[in-house]
């Protein structure tokens, strides 16, 4: 009888440490739980963020593009002008030496 009230005995302390061990798992699963929860809500976040640079960065691209070809204008442009500069100079010259002449 003693032998058994022993093993009873044991058997409700391991039982004790058997649910706290539960106990404790339950917790932590919360914990994990949670965690991933803050896990996946961080990474939606990152990814909305990603998206939004990723759309900037093109918008900066485009923009960029937009720019240089403007650049290339605004290039031929000055170009356009110096050559023009160029002709009046012929012109006034030409005017001067009819001048001269006349």
């Amino acid at each position: 009888a003693m032998h058994m009230e022993r093993s009873a005995m044991h058997m409700g302390r391991s039982a004790m440490h058997m649910e706290r061990l539960a106990m404790y798992m339950g917790r932590l699963a919360m914990h994990m739980g949670r965690l991933a929860m803050h896990m996946e809500r961080s990474a939606m976040h990152m990814g909305r963020s990603a998206m939004h640079m990723e759309r900037l960065a093109m918008y900066m691209g485009r923009l960029a593009m937009h720019m240089g070809s403007l650049a290339m204008y605004m290039g031929r442009l000055a170009m356009h002008m110096g050559s023009l500069k160029y002709k009046t100079i012929d012109i006034e010259q030409h005017l001067h030496q009819i001048r001269l002449i006349l």
